[in-house]
């Protein structure tokens, strides 16, 4: 009987108590959430080049307007080391799968000269739920950063609003970090 009255006793506390710690996690510096996200350029990346044209080593040449979709794994952050790594090499890790629907504005007159793309990014974490981003994916060197504004959310995974800010990890951007927010920012 002792024993039932202590448990008893015990499972009252934890229930009053986690909220409390719970809050006072959130208050104290929680760290963001961070995902790297591998797409394979010659596998899993599509430009519609509509024009068709090439550079001088044969590679579809970014015009305005192109179309551009792709799929990525999702991996944890801190997974792809600076400089890069094959998508194969870490896809034992794959936590979810990364989506991308957007189209080429580089060129056009009134984008800046590092804007890249304007692009929905979707972020399916397996079993988990998902989220969306929008907005202008930009042309910058490795580790250089930009927002992506967050347009909804599922399963908790990720909050509704805020923005992630995006961490390019490698030459040509298939490789990124994105951190999601700590609260409503």
């Amino acid at each position: 009987m002792k024993v039932f009255r202590y448990g008893l006793a015990l499972a009252l506390v934890t229930t009053l108590v986690a909220p409390a710690l719970a809050k006072a996690d959130d208050k104290n510096g929680q760290k963001n959430k961070t995902f790297d996200i591998c797409v394979d350029p010659a596998t899993d990346f599509r430009l519609d080049n509509a024009d068709g044209s090439v550079d001088g080593s044969g590679n579809p040449t970014l015009t305005a307007g192109d179309v551009v979709t792709a799929v990525g794994i999702i991996v944890p952050g801190g997974t792809i080391p600076t400089g890069g790594v094959a998508c194969s090499s870490i896809s034992g890790l794959r936590l979810g799968t990364f989506f991308v629907k957007g189209n080429i504005v580089a060129g056009l007159p009134q984008a800046a000269a590092d804007d890249l793309a304007f692009i929905d990014w979707d972020f399916r974490i397996d079993g988990k739920g998902e989220f969306t981003t929008s907005g202008i994916v930009k042309n910058l060197p490795v580790l250089g950063t930009y927002p992506h504004l967050i347009t909804g959310a599922t399963g908790g995974v990720a909050p509704a609003k805020g923005k992630i800010t995006v961490t390019v990890l490698a030459p040509g951007g298939f490789e990124i970090r994105v951190s999601l927010p700590k609260g409503d920012d």
